[in-house]
């Protein structure tokens, strides 16, 4: 979803120079082909001058140990290189994204984000800020076929084409369905796009309006329509169960009084094979398909699949279990979890592994606080192995 997010935000840069050419009158390949060569030029001559040039003044400037200086150099920097390539007949938003990739590339890239972080966070509260000013509900009201119909089918769409790319290349389960739910919000880059249209004279002032208030009205129903994916895939596996559960190193006959782990991940890797060195045999349930994979080579008994699931318990024949631990950090609902597991065996001891604070609401599940643990082992270590003394 980052990676989407990135490529649709890097593609503003050649529909502006497209928008430039549509300024002009016209689409035809003459007219297309002069602000191609001339981002081409500018390009060219940033990357020679600016490479060389802009890493030796910003060390330069560094040696003056002044922040302030440095602050100002990198803004200087942007705002210049944007300038210039007004200059050319380019957007400035392409002479500042090509600073931005030449300030990444030096020595002083991560420094110079650094100093760039509290400006980014203030222009972004502006921005939004701004863009709360501009959207009019009732320009909304008076259109609201129209907006609700661009929302569904712009943002609508795109979610379902990622949905069907996902799928296409072997992602399975909630990933198509997150994704689909998940990039229902257009861009915020789209406001810089409908903007520099409005300037060159590509759209009017009604369908800048339409497009502001589109943009707007995703970005406000992105968030509730993503919290939906867990409710609607629960449902959708509560109708349509899995039949296909892939598995690593089950034995073939059913195994009793063992210890079967819900969730994959680090620590569950450890216990696993920390039991075995004990000679007790284990089963993990591994819900994240990632970790699973990891699984393969370590040599441990596996299920793939959602722990508080009764058929992946049964799979892990929690029925003949002495031991259910839980490691409620790795993406398992633990309360789920026990409810299924004592469903199944009501006797079945229950250790959960979480973080400092966690609240249990079943009885007789013993909690282990794994940040105090940690603590309390380095500290017995300090004193006992470590020679640490009290003053």
């Amino acid at each position: 979803m980052m990676g989407v997010s990135i490529a649709q935000d890097l593609l503003l840069i050649p529909i502006l120079i497209l928008l430039v050419s549509l300024s002009r009158g016209n689409l035809s390949i003459s007219a297309m082909l002069l602000p191609l060569a001339s981002s081409t030029l500018f390009l060219a001559l940033i990357w020679v001058f600016a490479v060389r040039l802009i890493p030796w003044l910003l060390q330069l400037i560094a040696l003056l140990r002044s922040q302030e200086l440095f602050m100002l150099a990198t803004i200087s920097i942007g705002l210049g290189v944007g300038f210039l390539s007004s200059l050319f007949g380019l957007p400035t938003a392409y002479g500042a994204f090509l600073a931005g990739l030449v300030l990444s590339e030096s020595a002083f890239g991560k420094k110079a984000m650094s100093e760039m972080v509290p400006l980014r966070d203030l222009f972004g509260l502006l921005f939004f800020a701004s863009i709360g000013m501009l959207c009019s509900p009732s320009f909304i009201m008076e259109n609201l076929a129209i907006t609700i119909l661009l929302v569904a089918l712009f943002a609508g769409g795109k979610g379902l084409i990622l949905a069907l790319v996902a799928h296409g290349f072997g992602y399975r389960r909630i990933v198509p369905l997150a994704l689909m739910l998940g990039m229902v919000p257009i861009s915020e880059i789209a406001f810089v796009l409908a903007r520099n249209a409005l300037a060159l004279s590509a759209i009017n002032d009604y369908e800048y309006q339409v497009m502001l208030n589109v943009v707007i009205v995703s970005m406000l129903v992105g968030p509730l329509i993503a919290a939906l994916a867990s409710p609607i895939y629960s449902w959708l596996r509560r109708y349509f169960p899995e039949t296909e559960v892939e598995a690593l190193n089950l034995p073939d006959t059913d195994p009793e009084n063992h210890v079967v782990i819900s969730g994959g991940g680090s620590i569950g890797v450890y216990l696993a094979q920390e039991l075995k060195q004990q000679n007790i045999f284990s089963v993990i349930i591994e819900p994240v398909y990632k970790n699973f994979l990891s699984l393969a080579g370590q040599d441990v008994s596996a299920i793939f699949g959602e722990p508080e699931k009764a058929e992946m318990l049964g799979l892990a024949r929690i029925a003949n279990a002495r031991l259910l631990i839980i490691d409620d950090s790795n993406q398992v609902n633990a309360d789920q979890v026990i409810a299924e597991a004592r469903n199944q065996r009501p006797e079945l001891k229950i250790v959960l592994l979480a973080a400092s604070g966690r609240s249990v609401v079943h009885e007789g599940v013993q909690v282990i606080e794994y940040e105090r643990q940690i603590a309390a082992e380095v500290a017995r270590r300090a004193v006992g192995e470590w020679g640490v003394l009290a003053p």
